[in-house]
C-alpha cells in the first residue's frame, strides 16, 4: 500500500468520524458564523459529512478515536487547500477570519484564522511594584500562538473535547491561528436559564482556564454543545493566556450566573483527581515545545501546584449571582498572585522541572 494511499485512506477515515463540517445549516445559521448563504448552499452541495461529535469528556481517556480525531483534524487545519476566505462577522478585538479548507479526497471543512496582522487587543502593562513594570502579560504579535498552544495543552491533559484542534498557519503570507470551526454550536449566552453546563466539563473549564491563566473568559467566548442531553462547554479565544507573570483583569469578564447554576458545595471527586493527575513535567514540555518561553511556562506550573495543594478557591459556595461572583472574586485574587503562595523551595524545585524539560 503506497504512503499516497495510505494518507488519503487516513483522510477519509478522519472526515467519516466527524472532522469535517458537515451540512453547514440553514442560510440564517451560516450568515451568524460569517459565510455568506451563498457559500453555505455550495458547501451543502459538495459535503455530505456529518457534523463532529465530540467524545464524552467522562469517558474520553478511554476512547482511541478522541486522540485521533485531534490528531486528524490538525492534519488537515495544517494542509488542506483555502478555497473561500471571508472576515468574521463575530465582534472580537482581534480581526478575524472564516475560511473554507477543501481535502485531497475533496470534502470541506471551515475554520477560524486569527492573523497576526489582526491583533489589536489593548492590553495593560503590569502596574507599578509588580515586579513587571512596563512589561505587557500578553505581548502582541503573539496572541495566535497562545491559541496554539491552549489546543495543544488540552489535548496533552485528555481535554480533547474542551478545545478545538488549532494549528499555527501562514495563509497569503501572514502567519496566524487556524482553529476548526465548531459546528452546530451556540455560544453560551444562549444557553436557556434552566439548563447549566454539565457540571464535570465546567469544573474541567475553570481548572484549565486558571491553568493557563486565561483572562478573557466570558460566556462570549464560550460554546456549547449538546451530548448526550448535557451541554458541555467549548472553550474559544485563548490569545489572552500563558502570561509571562500574574493574571491581570478577571474580574472585568463575569460569568453568567446560570451556566454553573447548581453547580454548589466542593469539587466533584472526578475533578479533584483530574487535578492530582496533572504531571508537571507533561505540562511543561508541551508548552515549551510550543515556543513559550520560560516564565510563561514558570507562571503555569505555579498556578497548577497552587491547585493541587488547594483547590477550594474554585468551588461555588452558594447558587445564583453572588455566589458565582464570590467565586470570580478568589479565582481573581489567587490568579494576582506573582508566587501562588508557594514556599521558596517548591518554586525551586518548578523551576528545576522546566531546566529538565529543556533536555532532549
Amino acid at each position: 500500500m503506497s504512503l499516497r494511499f495510505r494518507a488519503a485512506v487516513l483522510l477519509e477515515l478522519g472526515l467519516r468520524l466527524g472532522l469535517a463540517l458537515g451540512g453547514l445549516g440553514g442560510a440564517a445559521r451560516a450568515s451568524e458564523h460569517g459565510v455568506s448563504p451563498e457559500a453555505a448552499r455550495g458547501a451543502r452541495a459538495t459535503s455530505r459529512i456529518r457534523a463532529p461529535r465530540l467524545p464524552d469528556e467522562a469517558q474520553s481517556h478511554k476512547r482511541i478515536h478522541a486522540t485521533r480525531w485531534s490528531a486528524l483534524t490538525r492534519d488537515l487545519l495544517e494542509h488542506a487547500t483555502v478555497v473561500q476566505s471571508e472576515s468574521n462577522q463575530k465582534p472580537s478585538a482581534n480581526a478575524t477570519r472564516i475560511v473554507t479548507l477543501r481535502s485531497a479526497s475533496d470534502r470541506l471543512l471551515r475554520g477560524v484564522w486569527k492573523p497576526v496582522g489582526g491583533e489589536n487587543a489593548t492590553i495593560e502593562a503590569y502596574p507599578a511594584g509588580s515586579g513587571f513594570e512596563g512589561t505587557a502579560p500578553y505581548p502582541l504579535k503573539t496572541l495566535f500562538r497562545n491559541e496554539v498552544r491552549a489546543s495543544r495543552l488540552a489535548e496533552a491533559l485528555g481535554l480533547h473535547f474542551l478545545v478545538p484542534p488549532t494549528v499555527e498557519r501562514t495563509l497569503d503570507g501572514e502567519p496566524g491561528s487556524l482553529q476548526l470551526f465548531v459546528e452546530h454550536a451556540d455560544v453560551a449566552t444562549a444557553l436557556p436559564a434552566d439548563r447549566p453546563l454539565d457540571r464535570p466539563a465546567a469544573e474541567k473549564l475553570r481548572v484549565f482556564d486558571y491553568l493557563i491563566g486565561n483572562a478573557d473568559r466570558s460566556a462570549a467566548n464560550l460554546m456549547t454543545r449538546i451530548l448526550d442531553g448535557r451541554h458541555v462547554p467549548i472553550g474559544i479565544d485563548h490569545g489572552l493566556s500563558f502570561p509571562v507573570g500574574p493574571t491581570l483583569g478577571l474580574r472585568e469578564r463575569p460569568m453568567p450566573a446560570g451556566l454553573v447554576a447548581g453547580h454548589i458545595g466542593p469539587l466533584l471527586p472526578e475533578t479533584r483527581t483530574f487535578i492530582g493527575a496533572i504531571d508537571g513535567h507533561t505540562v511543561a514540555r508541551t508548552l515549551l515545545a510550543s515556543g513559550a518561553v520560560d516564565r510563561q511556562v514558570a507562571h503555569v506550573l505555579r498556578r497548577l501546584e497552587h491547585m493541587k495543594r488547594d483547590p477550594s478557591f474554585l468551588e461555588i459556595a452558594r447558587d445564583g449571582r453572588e455566589g458565582t461572583d464570590e467565586m470570580l472574586q478568589r479565582v481573581a485574587d489567587a490568579a494576582s498572585s506573582r508566587s501562588q503562595e508557594l514556599p521558596a523551595d517548591v518554586t525551586e524545585r518548578l523551576n528545576a522541572m522546566i531546566a529538565e524539560s529543556h533536555a532532549p
